[in-house]
């Protein structure tokens, strides 16, 4: 459970942009978040002494500005994907013109595709899962459960 406390829904919003949450309480929020385990259900409790109709909208602000950061996070997996697989082939052709040059043109190649082949490799196995994770964090978000006490 995620305890926030708020005065005025003033302090929820950006003041630049009143459909986006506050960029403080999404860093609170995402912190909180990952100390959670995986496989339990996010709640946040919000303190407040918001009117009805205030309180919906909260609700409605929460859910669909991480529905948001979730659809962006597929956007940038999806050419994420097509990027590796370029990268990819790049490093394997730098790899194979390497053995029909001589020297050092012959070492420049094979050094630079290895490279490539490194950093794919690289952030398919680190990035990639903490991108994951964030990922299934905002899902979260985007359906959790959100409770108001006054």
């Amino acid at each position: 459970m995620i305890n926030i406390d708020i005065n005025k829904l003033e302090e929820l919003e950006n003041k630049f942009n009143g459909k986006h949450i506050n960029k403080d309480l999404d860093e609170y929020i995402m912190e909180c978040a990952k100390l959670i385990p995986s496989k339990r259900k996010i709640i946040l409790n919000i303190n407040s002494k918001l009117n009805k109709n205030e309180k919906e909208m909260v609700s409605n602000l929460i859910h669909q500005y991480y529905e948001e950061k979730l659809k962006q996070y597929h956007i940038i997996d999806k050419y994420d994907d097509y990027l590796r697989i370029i990268l990819l082939l790049l490093g394997i052709i730098c790899i194979l013109l390497s053995e029909t040059f001589i020297d050092l043109l012959s070492e420049l190649f094979l050094i630079a595709g290895w490279v490539v082949v490194w950093e794919v490799i690289y952030d398919l196995i680190f990035t990639g899962f903490k991108r994951k994770k964030i990922k299934g964090i905002y899902q979260k978000l985007s359906r959790c459960e959100i409770s108001f006490s006054d």
